[in-house]
Parts: structure tokens; C-alpha cells; sequence
């Protein structure tokens, strides 16, 4: 184990975390036991983003660049105890510098910012970029994605900005 660098409550009494020794730790909190330790990253796990109504799939991001979407599947020991599966589902490519937050949005568009300078929208359905917003001087360290869909950046050139994503309307 390494620095812990993210931490992601999951609505069923477990915690992910992201460490500096490139694993997701998945863990049981009434146990205080690591069920699994998820590998794949080739830099430290800077943020984790629960998908909503999944049943244990979440996505990190790394300073490899890259997000990593995961399946944790559960199940009984013989003797009694919780122990994870880990499944690795999709690996999504498209900054050029280590990625710093991801989100879902609402609409479940994972949404990623990154040291390039960028905030990428990507379909969780296909994995495929769909959207990327740049205008930041300075890498992006943190977002936010509100209900309505905007998502407020903040980025080391000392600013905060507003994007909107409007998803084309289906025919």
C-alpha cells in the first residue's frame, strides 16, 4: 500500500480507495477487511466515481492517463466471510496528462478532468468521447456535474468555469 490519493463511499457499507501504488482497494467496513485489490493502472488512483444502479461498477481514474471501469462481484466464503471479484470492463484513452477527478452525470455521461488542461465527457454506454471542453490555462483538478448537467471546473490557472454539455436530441 501507498499514499491513499481517493476515497468512494459505496451506498451498501463499503469504501473504494485510490492509492499512490497504482491499486483500487475495495473494502468492507464492517469487517474492516479488503475484500479486493483491483491492479491495471500504471500511475497512483487520483479519483473513484460510483455508477449509479450498477450493482458494484465504478470507474477510476489515474495519473496513467487513463479511467478503468470495474466490477466488483461479491460473494460467500465457506467459512462465512465476504470476499470481491474483481472484473476489469472498459479502459477509456483519450487525455494526454494524468486524469485528476471523474464523475457521473445524471444522464450517466462519465465526465473526467485532467492535468491537460481539459474536461472530457465520454458515453458509458459506448466508452467513446463524445464531448471536450477546454479553455483552462492550468490542468483541471477538481469538477463538479450539477443535476441540470453543467459542470463547474476548477483548475490550477486560479479559475473556476461553467460548461454545458447538451447531449444532440435523438430522432
Amino acid at each position: 500500500t501507498n499514499a491513499v490519493l481517493a476515497l468512494k463511499f459505496h451506498e451498501k457499507g463499503y469504501l473504494l480507495s485510490g492509492s499512490a501504488d497504482s491499486t483500487v482497494r475495495f473494502w468492507d467496513l464492517n469487517s474492516d477487511s479488503c475484500l479486493a485489490v483491483l491492479t491495471g493502472h500504471q500511475g497512483p488512483v487520483t479519483s473513484i466515481a460510483m455508477i449509479p444502479g450498477t450493482h458494484g461498477c465504478f470507474i477510476s481514474g489515474s495519473e496513467d492517463k487513463t479511467l478503468r471501469i470495474w466490477k466488483v462481484i461479491l460473494s460467500q466464503t465457506q467459512k462465512g466471510s465476504l470476499t470481491g471479484t474483481p472484473k476489469f470492463l472498459a479502459s477509456l484513452c483519450g487525455h494526454t496528462e494524468g486524469v485528476t477527478d471523474v464523475k457521473i452525470s445524471k444522464m450517466l455521461y462519465i465526465v473526467s478532468a485532467s492535468k491537460d488542461k481539459s474536461i472530457v465527457i465520454w458515453s458509458l454506454e459506448t466508452g467513446k468521447v463524445i464531448a471536450r471542453f477546454r479553455g483552462h490555462t492550468g490542468g483541471v483538478n477538481s469538477i463538479f456535474v450539477m443535476p441540470s448537467g453543467l459542470v463547474i471546473s476548477g483548475s490550477s490557472d486560479k479559475s473556476m468555469r461553467v460548461w454545458k454539455y447538451t447531449p444532440p436530441s435523438s430522432k
